[in-house]
């Protein structure tokens, strides 16, 4: 698929170090001579799931929190809490496409937890007030790839 495309995107390169990136860029570079751009994932704002109400991308800044998802890879999400300056101080793990009950949440008590807007879709109904949606957004750069385009 790689040799087919006319353009790569390594995503949430901002979560990974940067020997690791450097290695998956070889990597690519193996299969496609194709042009390599990077995006990062950042984080757009937080929304309480019982109320709807939208917060700052900042409001949880330097804050403990309790952290759940059910993901494909989890320690994604746990490291856009912290390099984002929140403090995950408990991480919970869910399979990938958990079917979460209201009985999941008799556990989540104390204290905010964060979780992925894929999960949030599961819990919408039955969430606590100290449950949030962690709303991301994908950046690019965008005079790189308007340069490309052009080309």
């Amino acid at each position: 698929a790689m040799k087919r495309t006319d353009i790569i995107f390594i995503t949430r390169a901002n979560l990974c170090d940067e020997k690791k990136l450097e290695s998956l860029k070889n990597e690519i570079l193996k299969i496609s001579e194709k042009k390599v751009f990077l995006c990062e994932l950042l984080i757009k704002e937080f929304e309480n799931l019982k109320t709807g109400e939208n917060y700052n991308r900042d409001c949880f800044h330097n804050k403990e929190v309790c952290a759940f998802c059910g993901i494909g890879n989890p320690l994604s999400f746990k490291a856009l809490l912290e390099k984002n300056n929140i403090k995950v101080k408990k991480f919970l793990k869910f399979p990938d496409h958990f079917r979460y009950s209201q009985k999941t949440f008799k556990k989540f008590q104390d204290g905010v937890y964060l979780t992925t807007e894929k999960d949030a879709v599961k819990i919408r109904g039955f969430a606590g007030e100290n449950i949030f949606s962690v709303k991301t957004e994908v950046k690019f750069d965008d005079n790189i790839v308007k340069n490309f385009l052009q080309v």
